[in-house]
């Protein structure tokens, strides 16, 4: 899983933008999104990829990563 620049916010989806939706201003937890080898619950990491979850912005763990992109 990576972790995102959004704030989560469960009632915030169903009426974000279509077009890169940045999220909540604010927020309690940050967005979390994708899936890691510990994730496969069966499902298969190919299932998975738009996976959405969320996190407070202070945990650390090895299932969770981030990515640099330009």
């Amino acid at each position: 899983m990576e972790w995102t620049n959004d704030w989560y916010d469960n009632n915030y989806y169903p009426f974000m933008p279509k077009r890169n939706p940045r999220g909540p201003e604010t927020g309690r937890y940050k967005s979390v999104r994708g899936a890691g080898y510990a994730d496969q619950g069966g499902h298969g990491v190919e299932k998975l990829v738009d996976y959405r979850n969320f996190s407070d912005p202070d945990t650390r763990m090895t299932t969770i990563g981030f990515r640099c992109a330009k």
